[in-house]
């Protein structure tokens, strides 16, 4: 499944003041596309935004950050302005999820690339393998559940991650899940020290390729991508947003 990965100020986002990649290879977007608090979205006509559309945006976020410290105890600041630095498609949510998963079990469960989604494209046997125990804490706390669909990383420090916002669909319960993209990047560098993913892309592509197995591939890129991700947010102090 492919993911909008955006970096941004979130009030931006709000406003749907972006161009997805499918956008961009259509040649840019023709509709403004505006982004509800639970994650939804619809399209209008591509227009200035007024001013009481930016006033409602940068209310939403002061929503956030009130809903954060309700829930953690820790009231998130950043400097939400400047424009859209990234804006990818990001293909790696399951695969670095489950990997983390298995990484807690792992004295309990079957090798990863016999539960890895490049083996079963429908996810179930690794995530039902997982869901069988109750009660494991994960191994990277800040890490776990990042790059999934309605999920914001804040370039602020935040004790744990928080689920906002529930919403009833049709296949059960939604939910705007934040995390800290600091302390994320700090795991999401240790992981990559543990998967051997050098700094280097090409360097360290052309010294697995020829022995990895694709579920090795796989799951090593992933973990590539969202350090690069990780890192250009930081360096921008800007929200990662997966939509």
């Amino acid at each position: 499944m492919s993911i909008d990965c955006f970096i941004l100020p979130l009030h931006r986002f709000f406003l749907g003041q972006f161009t997805t990649a499918a956008q961009q290879i259509a040649g840019g977007a023709s509709k403004r596309v505006i982004v509800d608090s639970d994650g939804s979205r619809f399209d209008e006509a591509e227009s200035s935004p007024s001013l009481a559309a930016r006033l409602q945006a940068k209310a939403k976020v002061a929503r956030l950050k009130r809903a954060i410290q309700k829930e953690c105890g820790a009231q998130p600041e950043w400097p939400d302005e400047g424009d859209c630095v990234y804006s990818q498609q990001f293909h790696f949510d399951d695969v670095l999820n489950l990997y983390i998963a298995w990484l807690s079990l792992r004295d309990v469960l079957p090798p990863f690339e016999s539960l890895h989604p490049y083996n079963h494209p429908e996810n179930r046997p690794g995530w039902d393998a997982v869901n069988a125990h109750k009660g494991w804490v994960p191994s990277f706390p800040h890490l776990y559940g990042f790059g999934y669909a309605n999920t914001i990383g804040l370039p602020s420090v935040l004790p744990r991650s928080v689920k906002l916002w529930p919403e009833k669909r049709f296949y059960g319960t939604s939910y705007t899940r934040v995390h800290s993209a600091p302390l994320a990047l700090a795991e999401i560098e240790d992981l990559c020290q543990g998967l051997g993913v050098a700094d280097d892309f090409a360097a360290w592509q052309d010294g697995w390729q020829e022995h990895d197995t694709d579920v090795g591939q796989n799951l090593r890129e992933g973990a590539f991508t969202l350090r690069g991700i990780l890192r250009r947010g930081m360096e921008h102090r800007l929200p990662i947003v997966f939509w």
